[in-house]
């Protein structure tokens, strides 16, 4: 048997075995085409990118969850995927142009400093009229992705957050920015229509009072694991997309890895009660046949055990996503 030469990759699903490299070993996204600069943005229809970052901790070990991590180990998993889905009879690298865009450039001592990286990236794709796949980290960059998607629709914005936490409180331990409060900072961009902010999967006690008050103020819309169970998860689904969509330009997809049972879902916090994988691949889809303008997947910890499963499922939330796509465009 011949050993796999280092520079190669072994063969995948049908693909060529070199695959182009973000950096070092980490090959790109399903092995897409990389684009190092915006000019070369201009010929796809998708571009992926990570934001390897973890602001303040909010809970547990004081060392961290080591979400920063997650861009480049799901590129690793990703490696041996093709872009075929039999179920869904579609290959989604065929349908779509798709590149990957490397990483935001994180600097690990400046919040300020990082977040502006993940609106200058966004702005650069969101101005060449692609959509954004993008694969986190924690979830405190979202609103700068969103306020680029603002600026650049110059029109009302709606969201769609998968989560099983309100994620809007003011601050954390002083910080604004905290992975807690996005939906706070999301709520204060100019052209974001509130009363079109959607909370898909909301459960537990690691919830505050604080934070439920506040989205029936700014007129949000809260579907809790209950009333998926109540009203049957394809009527909430459809429920939210529509008000997402309702008197809005444009809207976007945000989906926490705890929205997911932590059964199905290892690699995330233990809150119970929560979507299956099929419902969150279904959500995937379905959110995106809708024709949003973006969308993300956040809060993996590869620190903990089973993690590996996680970062798969992951992997197929952004293919399911991609096939929804395609889908939404082609009618």
């Amino acid at each position: 048997m011949t050993s796999t030469p280092a520079d190669r990759i072994p063969y995948i699903a049908g693909r060529e075995t070199h695959l182009p490299r973000v950096y070092g070993n980490i090959p790109t996204f399903l092995g897409v085409p990389l684009s190092k600069v915006p000019q070369d943005l201009e010929k796809y229809d998708v571009a992926i990118f990570g934001v390897p970052w973890e602001g303040p901790i909010t809970w547990g070990d004081p060392r961290g969850s080591k979400c920063e991590d997650v861009p480049k180990l799901l590129r690793l998993e990703a490696a041996r995927y093709g872009g075929f889905l039999p179920e869904l009879d579609i290959d989604v690298l065929e349908s779509l142009r798709v590149t990957d865009y490397g990483d935001v450039v994180t600097v690990a001592n400046s919040i300020p400093e990082t977040l502006k990286s993940v609106y200058d990236k966004s702005s650069e794709v969101f101005s060449r009229k692609l959509f954004p796949l993008v694969y986190g980290g924690d979830h405190s960059f979202t609103p700068q992705i969103i306020k680029a998607l603002c600026e650049n629709v110059q029109g009302k914005v709606g969201l769609i957050m998968f989560d099983s936490h309100m994620d809007n409180l003011d601050q954390y331990d002083g910080e604004p920015n905290a992975r807690c409060c996005p939906v706070n900072r999301i709520a204060e961009i100019p052209g974001v229509k509130t009363s079109s902010i959607v909370h898909f999967g909301i459960r537990g006690p690691r919830n505050s009072r604080y934070g439920f008050n506040f989205a029936r103020e700014i007129g949000a819309t809260v579907i809790t694991s209950r009333d998926i169970h109540v009203m049957g998860f394809s009527c909430a689904l459809k429920k939210a997309i529509r008000i997402a969509k309702e008197g809005t330009d444009a809207f976007y997809v945000s989906i926490c890895s705890d929205a997911i049972d932590p059964a199905y879902n290892p690699g995330g916090p233990p809150d119970p009660d929560g979507l299956t994988s099929h419902e969150v691949l279904t959500a995937a889809y379905e959110t995106c046949l809708a024709g949003p303008s973006g969308f993300d997947i956040v809060e993996i910890y590869p620190t903990q055990p089973g993690a590996t499963f996680s970062l798969h499922l992951a992997v197929w939330m952004g293919m399911y996503a991609l096939a929804g796509l395609s889908r939404g465009r082609d009618g």
